[in-house]
Parts: structure tokens; sequence; C-alpha cells
């Protein structure tokens, strides 16, 4: 699609309703493709972009899934914080927020039949605080898209958008019934159409969930991309968006980037392959949902790992860090400046390109691979282009890597102090890092190098 961001979200918009024959202007045409810019442009995000709104875009421009992509990450209220004004003003008839807590309001005084639908669809009721990780900008965007568009579209198109929007609450298991969120949801429409007698037949309501499905696993195929550097390209932009403090580079530290790597390997951690993909009523069929699965299985391993020779290398530095004068930011190593306004000598990555490195027996090329790709990679973080991952995984290899995130994890949780963990881990991984890091610290250089001289091996675990 050519022009601007907003003309190719215009484009989107014009063709989905002249598809399903509504009838509008050139000026609400405009002013919902605004209305998504706007909302998808906030200053933290770096995933739930406009860009993420064209990856999920059906191949075959369904309208009911390509407004559906429009709309689903709408709101993102944790990470912008709040909401865009035309958002607020939509919303806020609807909800409550107490101590940045949003809740549904307690009953609803009107005979608005907006919000009992999507209580009904979400399964949520009045007065129920919504969570980030339970549904919350699912419902909202979903409420912002009902709104609008409740006297344009048939009842068919409406409620099948607001049903995928439901159905791309990601990662989510079998209740306690054995039930799919999707079997969940065919029973809650089911008896909404019972009971508000909205006419629709079985057989309807079939196809409308499947149309969900679909939706929901275009929203997550980068799990599925073939190539595993670009599915972590892609994931790694979670990371300053679920921590904004990173994106003010030169002021985050090295324990801020160490905590946010943390966090991503306890998500990563979590992530139920079976719970990415679904299928439906064999849509998609069983040998495409395999093919899904496995694939995102390798991506999800191999994540694993390239997060942890990365937690180890942050660990290794924080730990240094705290050893000889405390928590430093990123910029002092990087060769943003290290004493004023002077530039170092050296850069961090040149130094750590020119040390020798004794290869590991048991490296896995996969992960050396996704380790040294990085650096060709455009990422939101500079830190993340350091070679220094790919070095300490080359000196130690699989083995003794997850063998030192077992120390790692004891020093992160204090039972144990940062010069007890570097003590621990092999002496000429500690010298080679502490003396970069004594070019690049002019201020700590005597400090680094007391770990560049002989260090005594019998005190090492």
């Amino acid at each position: 699609m050519a022009g601007t961001t907003i003309q190719k979200l215009v484009n989107l918009v014009e063709k989905s309703l002249l598809d399903l024959k509504v009838d509008s202007s050139q000026e609400f045409i405009e002013s919902i493709a605004i209305l998504v810019h706007e909302g998808m442009s906030g200053p933290h995000r770096r995933f739930h972009t406009t860009e993420h709104v064209f990856q999920v875009i059906d191949p075959q421009l369904d309208p009911e899934l390509v407004l559906s992509a429009l709309f689903h990450d709408l709101v993102y209220y944790n990470v912008d914080g709040g909401f865009i004004d035309r958002v607020k003003e939509i919303v806020a008839p609807y909800i409550v927020i107490e101590f940045e807590q949003v809740f549904i309001v307690r009953r609803s005084t009107s005979n608005d039949p907006i919000l009992p639908i999507l209580l009904n669809v979400f399964g949520f009721d009045y007065g129920q605080a919504l969570s980030p990780s339970a549904g919350l900008n699912e419902f909202l965007s979903a409420l912002v898209f009902a709104k609008i568009f409740y006297p344009i579209l048939g009842r068919k198109e409406w409620l099948g958008i607001i049903a995928c929007i439901e159905g791309s609450q990601p990662f989510r298991a079998k209740d306690e019934q054995g039930r799919t969120c999707f079997e969940v949801l065919e029973a809650r429409l089911l008896k909404m159409n019972r009971t508000r007698g909205l006419g629709f037949s079985e057989d309807e309501i079939i196809n409308l969930i499947k149309k969900a499905v679909r939706f929901a696993n275009l929203d997550v195929q980068n799990f599925s991309y073939e190539s595993t550097a670009e599915f972590l390209d892609n994931t790694w932009k979670l990371l300053p968006e679920n921590n904004p403090y990173l994106l003010t580079n030169k002021v985050y530290t090295i324990k801020n980037y160490r905590m946010a790597l943390e966090k991503m390997e306890i998500f990563f951690n979590k992530i139920n392959v079976l719970d990415i993909y679904h299928s439906y009523k064999n849509s998609p069929s069983a040998n495409e949902l395999q093919r899904m699965q496995d694939q995102a299985r390798t991506n999800v391993e191999l994540a694993k790992f390239y997060l942890s020779g990365r937690l180890l290398a942050t660990g290794l530095l924080e730990a240094l860090c705290m050893s000889t004068g405390g928590d430093a930011p990123v910029m002092m190593l990087m060769g943003n400046n290290s004493r004023g306004n002077v530039e170092p000598k050296y850069e961090f990555n040149d130094l750590i390109n020119k040390i020798a490195v004794p290869m590991a027996p048991d490296i896995n090329d996969k992960v050396l691979e996704l380790l040294e790709f990085e650096a060709d990679i455009i990422s939101v973080l500079d830190f993340r282009k350091t070679p220094l991952a790919a070095f300490v995984y080359k000196c130690v290899g699989q083995t003794k890597m997850l063998q030192y995130l077992v120390d790692l994890k004891e020093y992160f949780a204090g039972r144990i102090s940062s010069d007890e963990f570097l003590l621990r881990i092999d002496p000429y991984l500690v010298k080679s890092i502490a003396q970069v890091c004594a070019e690049m610290i002019s201020t700590r250089r005597s400090h680094f190098l007391s770990w560049v001289k002989p260090i005594d091996k019998k005190r090492c675990v």
C-alpha cells in the first residue's frame, strides 16, 4: 500500500466499508483513520503500533477482519498511561477509574444495548475490575469500535468484529471444564442469541467464531515465523513498551535493563505453546495447527536460550558494576560519555571483539547465530547490539551458561553478593569483561582492574 500511514489506514477503512455495503462519508472514513493512527502512536508504544495493524491485516482483506485489525489494539491503557481524548470521551460513561484501577460501571442507567452485549461477549459483569492481562485493553478497544459502528453496520458484522477483538486476547488456556476460549465464546454467543432474541442461526454463530479464530491466529502469527531472528526482532519491541524507562536511553541503568530482560524471560517461560494458536471445528485444520505450533515451539525454545545468554552477559556487567561502586547508566559503558562530554578512547563493542575467545565445546549453533545476528537487526535499544552476549556464550557454552544462570538468580535474589557471584564464574571471563569496563569508565578503572589481577581459583566454585 502506497502513501502515508494515515492514507494507508484510510484505504483500508474505505475498502472495508465498501465491501460491507456501508454508505459512509469521506469525513467519517478520515476520522476513523486518524483515530486509529493517534491511538496507536503513543510515545511508549513500540510493538502495538500501526505497523502491527498492517502486519495482521487478513491477506484476503476480509472487511470484518480488517476492521478487527484496525481496532483490536486501539486501547492500551497500561502502556499509554491513559486514553487519547476521543477514546476517553467514548469509554468514560462505561468505566470508573479508582487509584489507576479500571472498573466497569456498577450498573447501567440507560437503555443503551451496547454495554450489555459487550459484557455477554467477554463474560464480564457490572462493577468488575479490569486487568491488562485479562481483557482490559481488548474490552475497551471493542467498546470504542462498538459505539462508533453500532449505527451503521449490520448486526452480524458488528457482533462478529466484537467477537474477533475478544478472541485476540492471547495465550489463554483451557478452562476447568476443558473448554478452549473459543468454545467458551460459542457458549456465550449461543446463550445471548437465545436470551436477547438476536435471530442468528447456529451456523451463523459457528462461522462468526471461525472468523474470530482466524483473526486470533493472525494476531500472533510472528510466533510461527520461519526465521527465529525475525520472530525475536519483532517480539523484542515489547521490551521498551513494557519498560518505558528504557526509552530514555541516557538514564536507564544496567540493573534497569537486566530487570526488563528478566520480565521478558518470565514471559517466555510462562508461555504454553499449545495456547498460542487455536482451532475451532477443524478451522484451521489439524495439520496447519500442528505446523504453527511446531514452529512456535522452536522459536520459543530458542528465544529462551537467547534470553539466557543475554541475561547472563548483563548480569555479569551488573555484578562488576555493583562490586566497583554501584549500578551505572548503560550509556556510561556503551560509549556515550564517561566523563562530562569527553568521548572515551575506545568503543565497548570494539574492545569486546578484540578479546581472544576460548570456544566452549557445547555451542548450540542456532543460539550463537541469534546472538551474533542481532548486530544486523535494527533495534529499538542500542544496548542489544553489543557482541558481549555472543562472547560470553562462546566462552561458557550451553551447559555452563545454564549452571551460571542458577548462580545468577541467587545473586539477583540477594542470597549471594556480587563478589560471591563473580567468584563462581570462569576467571578468564570475569577478567576479560572487567578489562573492557576499566577502559570505558575511568572513574572506576582501579576497581575494575582489581578483577583483572589473578583470581585465587580456590575461591571459585
